[in-house]
């Protein structure tokens, strides 16, 4: 499901990510987490000031997914469940890769994100 996609009010829908261990060394015991209430999709407005562009979050239905060990150079696809909103908005949801003592793998700029329009039939 690529990101901005139209869906109903109430769908609940996959997201797959396809992430390729691009470094030396294998992945052992990461895992993809729920960040929603760390991090926010924002702009920064003409006076340098941070504005939220989605203040909401998607419904996940789970907040953490294991990684199952990742040998450099290879391709592993992650998914998490979601179930829209109601109402008629534009949502999102944000997740990072942590390693097995609850580390961001690559920062806190590194981060996957679903984003969705809700649009009532």
């Amino acid at each position: 499901m690529p990101d901005h996609t139209a869906i109903l009010p109430g769908e609940r829908f996959t997201k797959t990510w396809a992430l390729q261990n691009a470094g030396s060394v294998p992945w052992n015991g990461r895992s993809l987490v729920w960040a929603d209430d760390e991090l926010v999709i924002s702009l920064r407005n003409a006076h340098g000031q941070l504005q939220p562009l989605l203040d909401s979050h998607l419904d996940s239905l789970g907040r953490n997914v294991a990684v199952p060990t990742t040998l450099p150079g290879q391709l592993e696809e992650l998914s998490v469940e979601f179930a829209a909103p109601l109402e008629n908005c534009s949502v999102a949801s944000i997740w990072r890769l942590e390693d097995a003592q609850g580390r961001p793998c690559f920062g806190p700029r590194c981060f996957l994100q679903a984003v969705v329009t809700v649009i009532g039939g």
